[in-house]
């Protein structure tokens, strides 16, 4: 069968930009045939493929014409034709069997085409949007969505006075020994039972060391270790923390 290119497109003019596709077994005899239809139909700005390669103009075609067989992936051409084609632009598949059709009209559909028609038989043809897919528009902002200085809230602000001030040393928590071997004392405000205990003369063991590397720091502590936590301490001193400021 003769190649036409008019038969994907009565309406096109030899002045029409035009990217023909081709991917068939018999690549290279088709891209014979549309070369010279190209030129009975005096089409002069007419660029022929038979493989994607890095160069094509965006949105720089009027229209792209696949010629498809069935034996390659349609996906990556109509991924190349979308962005080839300028808003409004078309493209048209010719396919070689009906069995094709419903996965033409999917593959087309996914890749953003619309108006997805069947006007002859064995060509599928659609259009693309008719908004540019690279043009960039500046956002619109108004006076009264635009954030002034007043709206700004000071985060020191949200401080109450107390929360400046420089907290106290505290020489262990509730059930820390405040000293190397000494007991465990409750806190003043103690909610973990350690204070009842107390009261109730329930004696605390002295935390003793079994393994003789508490003072040398955690990296030599025992996981269950009464001293983790705290920093490196000469065995007999008193473990004492340097001033920590959290503001």
């Amino acid at each position: 069968m003769v190649f036409d290119l008019r038969k994907y497109d009565a309406r096109l003019s030899p002045s029409s930009k035009i990217w023909v596709l081709v991917t068939t077994k018999d690549s290279d005899k088709k891209v014979e045939e549309v070369r010279d239809s190209a030129i009975k139909a005096e089409f002069v700005n007419i660029s022929i493929a038979k493989e994607l390669k890095p160069g094509i103009a965006r949105e720089s075609f009027d229209h792209v014409i696949i010629v498809f067989d069935g034996t390659a992936d349609l996906t990556p051409f109509l991924g190349a034709a979308f962005e080839a084609l300028r808003p409004s632009g078309k493209i048209s598949i010719g396919y070689s069997d009906d069995n094709l059709v419903n996965t033409i009209k999917t593959n087309v559909m996914l890749a953003g085409f619309i108006d997805i028609k069947l006007p002859v038989a064995k060509i599928l043809v659609a259009k693309k949007v008719d908004f540019s897919s690279i043009e960039t528009v500046p956002l619109k902002i108004s006076n009264s969505a635009s954030t002034s200085n007043d709206e700004i809230i000071d985060e020191r602000a949200l401080l109450a006075e107390e929360d400046f001030k420089k907290p106290e040393n505290v020489a262990g928590g509730c059930g820390e020994p405040r000293e190397s071997g000494t007991k465990k004392r409750a806190c003043k405000n103690c909610t973990c039972g350690l204070a009842e205990q107390e009261a109730a003369g329930v004696e605390q063991p002295v935390a003793k060391s079994s393994c003789g590397n508490c003072a040398l720091g955690d990296a030599f502590r025992c996981s269950t270790c009464p001293y983790l936590g705290m920093p490196p301490f000469k065995p007999g001193e008193a473990v004492k923390l340097q001033n920590v400021d959290d503001i």
